[in-house]
């Protein structure tokens, strides 16, 4: 889960920059995901992210005062009802990678559509850390 929130933080970043109302995040998801089939918002996935990857947990700044829904993942069958935990909803992690999969198409398709998004595409993924980076390495025999 840590890793595909910040897959989302790497492509609204390349797509958007560092925006900070809405976060990036956040804009890129209502752009091109459709969360609702799962239950949950762009917003309440953003908490669950900064919970997870600052805290290793779910309580946010935002989750702790009430301000959003607190929300989490589980990993089973479609349809499966879960007991009521009273203060977490619970979403299915195979559904977020499908509709993930499904946004990251439309997103990569905007390219094609919109091809001066190019350049700032190039510009930013080069300020990201990738595999592409090299190193040159002098080795003193």
């Amino acid at each position: 889960m840590k890793l595909l929130l910040s897959c989302i933080d790497s492509l609204s970043y390349v797509e958007y920059g560092d925006l900070r109302e809405p976060p990036s995040f956040v804009r890129w998801l209502k752009t091109y995901a459709d969360l609702q089939p799962l239950g949950i918002t762009p917003e309440e996935l953003w908490e669950l992210r900064n919970g997870l990857l600052h805290m290793t947990n779910l309580n946010s700044t935002s989750a702790r005062k009430n301000s959003v829904r607190r929300i989490s993942f589980r990993v089973g069958q479609s349809g499966t009802v879960l007991p009521d935990t009273g203060s977490i909803y619970f979403f299915e992690f195979r559904a977020l990678i499908d509709v993930l999969a499904q946004a990251i198409g439309q997103w990569a398709n905007s390219y094609n559509v919109d091809r001066e998004k190019m350049v700032k595409f190039v510009e930013r993924y080069d300020e990201t850390v990738s595999d592409g980076r090299l190193a040159i390495v002098k080795i003193v025999q």
